[in-house]
Protein backbone atom coordinates (compact mmCIF):
# COMPACT_ATOMS: atom_id res chain seq x y z
CA UNK A 1 0.00 0.00 0.00
CA UNK A 2 0.91 3.37 -0.76
CA UNK A 3 -0.10 6.43 0.85
CA UNK A 4 -0.17 9.24 -1.13
CA UNK A 5 -0.10 12.78 0.82
CA UNK A 6 1.28 15.81 -0.96
CA UNK A 7 2.50 15.47 -5.14
CA UNK A 8 6.18 14.66 -4.35
CA UNK A 9 4.69 11.34 -2.95
CA UNK A 10 4.38 10.35 -6.35
CA UNK A 11 7.62 9.30 -6.68
CA UNK A 12 7.02 6.23 -4.44
CA UNK A 13 5.19 4.97 -7.73
CA UNK A 14 6.89 4.12 -10.92
CA UNK A 15 5.91 5.91 -13.94
CA UNK A 16 4.86 2.86 -15.96
CA UNK A 17 2.75 1.30 -12.77
CA UNK A 18 -0.78 0.97 -14.70
CA UNK A 19 -1.74 2.94 -11.48
CA UNK A 20 0.54 6.05 -12.35
CA UNK A 21 -2.27 8.08 -14.56
CA UNK A 22 -5.27 7.95 -12.37
CA UNK A 23 -3.25 8.40 -9.13
CA UNK A 24 -1.19 11.70 -10.83
CA UNK A 25 -4.51 12.64 -11.77
CA UNK A 26 -6.50 11.97 -8.82
CA UNK A 27 -3.31 14.20 -6.38
CA UNK A 28 -3.75 16.98 -9.59
CA UNK A 29 -7.36 16.96 -8.24
CA UNK A 30 -7.45 16.50 -4.64
CA UNK A 31 -4.29 17.80 -3.54
CA UNK A 32 -2.87 20.47 -5.49
CA UNK A 33 -5.77 22.08 -6.60
CA UNK A 34 -6.04 22.59 -3.00
CA UNK A 35 -3.12 23.65 -2.22
CA UNK A 36 -1.99 27.51 -2.32
CA UNK A 37 1.29 29.27 -1.00
CA UNK A 38 -0.64 30.83 2.20
CA UNK A 39 -2.58 27.27 2.95
CA UNK A 40 -0.67 24.73 2.39
CA UNK A 41 -2.74 21.15 2.09
CA UNK A 42 -3.37 19.53 5.16
CA UNK A 43 -3.64 15.41 4.89
CA UNK A 44 -4.72 15.16 8.11
CA UNK A 45 -7.95 17.15 7.64
CA UNK A 46 -8.65 17.26 3.82
CA UNK A 47 -7.94 13.48 3.81
CA UNK A 48 -5.44 11.63 1.07
CA UNK A 49 -5.20 8.55 -1.81
CA UNK A 50 -4.21 5.57 -1.23
CA UNK A 51 -3.25 2.62 -3.53
CA UNK A 52 -3.63 -0.82 -2.53
CA UNK A 53 -1.45 -2.69 -4.87
CA UNK A 54 -1.45 -6.65 -5.47
CA UNK A 55 -0.68 -8.70 -2.10
CA UNK A 56 -2.23 -6.27 0.07
CA UNK A 57 -5.57 -7.10 -0.97
CA UNK A 58 -5.40 -10.26 1.14
CA UNK A 59 -4.82 -8.51 4.49
CA UNK A 60 -7.43 -6.45 6.75
CA UNK A 61 -6.83 -2.60 6.31
CA UNK A 62 -5.34 -2.28 10.01
CA UNK A 63 -2.87 -4.50 9.48
CA UNK A 64 -1.47 -2.40 6.41
CA UNK A 65 -2.62 0.99 7.97
CA UNK A 66 -1.47 1.75 11.68
CA UNK A 67 -4.18 4.20 12.74
CA UNK A 68 -7.35 2.96 10.29
CA UNK A 69 -10.47 4.33 11.12
CA UNK A 70 -13.85 4.35 8.87
CA UNK A 71 -12.94 7.11 6.86
CA UNK A 72 -9.73 5.45 5.32
CA UNK A 73 -11.78 2.38 4.93
CA UNK A 74 -14.05 4.27 2.95
CA UNK A 75 -10.97 5.92 0.98
CA UNK A 76 -9.24 2.83 -0.06
CA UNK A 77 -12.30 1.36 -1.12
CA UNK A 78 -13.00 3.86 -3.32
CA UNK A 79 -9.53 4.45 -4.63
CA UNK A 80 -9.23 0.40 -4.95
CA UNK A 81 -13.00 0.42 -7.36
CA UNK A 82 -11.38 3.31 -9.37
CA UNK A 83 -8.56 1.45 -9.70
CA UNK A 84 -10.02 -1.70 -10.88
CA UNK A 85 -12.67 -0.01 -13.23
CA UNK A 86 -9.96 1.33 -15.17
CA UNK A 87 -6.65 -1.10 -14.66
CA UNK A 88 -6.19 -3.65 -17.90
CA UNK A 89 -5.70 -6.36 -15.65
Amino acid sequence: MISFKKPEDLLDLPPEDPAFPLVKELIDDLITAYTWEDQPYNPDWYGYTILIEEGDADRTLDELWDGCNPPCIFAAITTLSVFDCTSSR
